[in-house]
């Protein structure tokens, strides 16, 4: 890991990393792909999944629409992606930080869309699905905090278990 002071200067090697990663993104902000629903299709719901994931370099959460239209067919919208340093929390902790992360996004993600009905948020972390449910069991002050402000903002249904090779957030954690 890299140990650096503010004003320490970098190496040149991590400094063209930098710029090279830089552009990139850049040429991304000129990129738009857009993926419309046809106005021909009745939307009978519309609903929002997060998916969340932590692992030894990042945490991560991912945000997918799902449109369930008139013939029942479901059209799903990838809508927003973010990301996160890990740092020195142990597995579960980092979890749990990263799943309290989805949840601030959904909040945020639902109140700027009226149309969202639904909110189901996806981990692949046993241990905080128990945790969110067994709260009481003497959790540290840090988990027990985060425990709390994830179900004051989101009901216990509303999480759900994922296998790993199918959860989205899990790509970004990996190196």
């Amino acid at each position: 890991s890299l140990q650096s002071q503010w004003d320490d200067s970098v190496s040149s090697q991590v400094r063209q990393q930098w710029v090279k990663i830089f552009y990139e993104m850049m040429s991304l902000a000129s990129w738009h792909k857009r993926n419309p629903i046809p106005l021909s299709l009745n939307r009978i719901k519309t609903y929002l999944a997060i998916f969340t994931d932590s692992g030894q370099r990042a945490k991560a959460q991912v945000a997918y629409l799902i449109h369930v239209v008139d013939n029942h067919t479901r059209i799903v919208q990838f809508l927003r992606g973010k990301s996160q340093l890990s740092d020195d929390k142990s597995v579960p902790c980092a979890e749990l930080d990263s799943l309290e992360k989805g949840v601030k996004l959904a909040n945020k993600i639902k109140s700027d869309m009226d149309s969202i009905e639904d909110i189901y948020y996806f981990t692949d972390s046993a241990v905080i699905l128990f945790w969110r449910i067994n709260h009481q069991l003497g959790l540290s002050k840090y988990n027990r905090k985060r425990i709390t402000t994830i179900l004051s903002r989101a009901s216990v249904n509303q999480f759900f278990k994922v296998p790993t090779h199918m959860n989205p957030s899990d790509y970004p954690t990996k190196p």
